[in-house]
């Protein structure tokens, strides 16, 4: 052979590839927020985690930048949590299957979500009335006070919510340039909707939009940086900017009561009066 001169020669199989291994460590500059997801005394990867690694393989596999095409998530099934630890590097495995769109996020043998995952120019939001109601608001300081007595122990940049209606129907959430903490922030709106103190993981969604531009636009519009959310109890479903999130399910899980502290299940006052409760 003759090597006196060099030829390019392409690299196909970067192109094709539909795996993808992400290190978490908590000490690693690029995840350093995610310590700030605390839930009953564990710090949990935020389930909208799966889908921001899911997303971000896609754009990859349609070699297009991050933020310049429209995804949507449908029928995305929370399979199990994942812990970590201060001193641990826990490593996620992302797949997408070309053709079905179904990606799996497994950590081990271990699958931890699954749905499917789609990129479009195209994508289409659900029109949600919008009520202005004169509903009582909670302020930033007693909405994560009631999530804390449910169990959530959120911190830093996953306490973006600035404000939320005592009923349910929506709220204000600061943009602080991560999707990650932004969706969290969205489903804790849903959260803190459910008429109960038990504390709930989120376990299915069934669809997801997401148009990147149209929400970055209202971003640089909106004042402050402060997003105007609007929950609809009939579709159940949660409209911000350019997010759309639809079909939530949440389940109650068992909370963990520290070994050797007497623990206040409930207080209630009851009226003197005799009442149909009593």
């Amino acid at each position: 052979w003759d090597h006196s001169e060099k030829f390019y020669v392409p690299n196909f199989d970067r192109i094709q590839h539909n795996e993808m291994v992400c290190k978490i460590n908590l000490f690693d500059s690029g995840y350093t927020f995610v310590s700030g997801h605390e839930i009953d005394g564990r710090v949990l990867f935020p389930a909208t985690g799966y889908l921001y690694l899911a997303w971000k393989l896609a754009m990859h596999q349609n070699q297009v930048l991050f933020n310049n095409l429209d995804v949507e998530f449908e029928d995305v099934k929370f399979l199990r949590a994942c812990n970590i630890a201060k001193d641990q590097t826990v490593e996620l495995i992302v797949i997408i299957h070309r053709g079905t769109g179904r990606f799996e996020v497994n950590e081990g043998k271990n699958a931890l979500a699954t749905g499917i995952v789609r990129c479009t120019d195209n994508a289409k939001l659900t029109p949600i009335e919008e009520n202005e109601d004169s509903d009582a608001e909670l302020g930033p300081r007693d909405f994560y006070k009631e999530l804390r007595l449910r169990g959530y122990h959120y911190k830093n940049i996953f306490k973006s919510v600035v404000s939320a209606k005592m009923n349910g129907s929506g709220g204000k959430i600061k943009w602080k340039d991560n999707w990650m903490s932004f969706l969290d922030c969205l489903l804790q709106l849903q959260i803190i909707a459910k008429d109960t103190r038990s504390l709930a993981l989120p376990t299915a969604i069934r669809r997801i939009v997401i148009k990147t531009k149209e929400h970055l636009k209202a971003v640089n519009e909106a004042d402050d940086k402060i997003m105007t959310a609007h929950y609809s109890h009939d579709l159940n479903m949660i409209r911000c900017g350019g997010v759309e999130i639809r079909g939530l399910n949440a389940h109650a899980v068992g909370r963990r009561l520290p070994p050797g502290l007497p623990v206040l299940e409930s207080y209630r006052f009851m009226p003197h009066f005799p009442s149909s409760m009593l």
